[in-house]
């Protein structure tokens, strides 16, 4: 048994950081991690992350060698002492003094003792999620749900498809997107399909997270244009009166909230019994389609330098439906321009 398995067997939770899903080696840790009772959960920027390590009670952290610094930085804000796993992926910096490489923990083998064993029940993956308000929050997400929605999208779906796979087509994976990247690797490559991402379907973090999509077979019907498609399979959605407490649906034609119940929805929020979004038994999504919750962007945006307070709402937009429009207060004698402000928001 390798070095990295037997580091499963005492339930360290192992977590990797942002942008190592496109590398072999992150597709190691997966299946090691899973296979032994250990559940994964994908961070992004520095107090973000230092939040979340503290929040999932997080054992180690596995990177790139061009993230190291990003992981450092972040287990220090904690004041834990989290080892990092670095994998040395032969671009960018040399693996930094004193990181502990991934390859030692795949290649050096140590005896263990036996694995745990697996339920159902048990919490594969903790994406974090702001659901319906607030700061992110971690989606207990098992196994159950995880082998539910795979099976679900077994059905021919637009854009997702296992026959590559299964036909042993080469797959082609970017290490992160750049349009300068992605041009060169089509030219280079020269691939048959493209998976991108087009509104053709509708899903959540808490549901693992596919809820609704659009179907090969739907591609005849004329009224598909706009819609979100249908549920995947033992999937029940239905729309209720916003603030609702009956749970009654509404009828066709009739805005309200959207409400999901079926094997993908998430086991709750770690930590936060006092979140609870189940109503009768359907998670209560707080979307109407279209909304978007704006307490994370306006706690980011009131970290910048140079600005007090800030507001945001959804405003219409041509191509999107709806978008995020922010106010904010000017710290007093400060020079930030809308321009400068919308620059640190991309």
């Amino acid at each position: 048994m390798s070095l990295l398995s037997s580091l499963t067997i005492f339930d360290l939770d192992l977590r990797p950081l942002h942008d190592v899903d496109s590398f072999p080696s992150w597709k190691i840790t997966k299946i090691s991690k899973l296979s032994h009772k250990n559940l994964l959960c994908p961070l992004v920027c520095v107090p973000e992350i230092a939040t979340q390590l503290l929040d999932s009670s997080t054992k180690a952290l596995i990177t790139l060698n061009e993230l190291w610094t990003l992981a450092a930085s972040s287990t220090n804000l904690t004041k834990r002492n989290i080892p990092i796993l670095t994998i040395n992926t032969g671009h960018g910096q040399a693996l930094p003094a004193g990181a502990i490489n991934f390859a030692e923990f795949v290649d050096n083998e140590v005896d263990c003792p036996d694995v745990n064993t697996i339920r159902i029940d048990d919490v594969a993956f903790l994406p974090y999620s702001s659901g319906t308000t607030g700061l992110p929050k971690g989606v207990q997400l098992t196994h159950s749900n995880i082998v539910s929605n795979l099976c679900q999208l077994e059905h021919p779906l637009i854009g997702c498809s296992q026959k590559n796979y299964r036909l042993g087509c080469k797959v082609v994976t970017l290490p992160q997107f750049s349009p300068e990247l992605y041009i060169a690797t089509l030219s280079k490559e020269k691939p048959d399909v493209l998976y991108v991402v087009p509104p053709i379907g509708y899903g959540l973090t808490e549901t693992s997270p596919t809820v609704l999509t659009t179907r090969i077979s739907q591609l005849s019907n004329k009224n598909i244009v706009g819609a979100l498609g249908l549920p995947v399979p033992n999937t029940e959605v239905k729309l209720i009166a916003v603030d609702c407490t009956a749970g009654t649906p509404l009828g066709p034609n009739e805005k309200g909230e959207l409400l999901i119940r079926g094997p993908q929805v998430m086991k709750g929020y770690l930590n936060r019994p006092d979140e609870n979004i189940f109503l009768d038994g359907w998670m209560r999504t707080g979307d109407m389609m279209k909304e978007v919750a704006p307490a994370e962007l306006e706690e980011i945006i009131r970290h910048f330098p140079n600005i007090v307070d800030a507001a945001v709402i959804g405003v219409p937009h041509e191509t999107y439906g709806e978008v995020p429009r922010a106010y904010v207060v000017p710290r007093q004698g400060s020079k930030n321009s809308s321009r400068k402000t919308q620059r640190i928001c991309r």
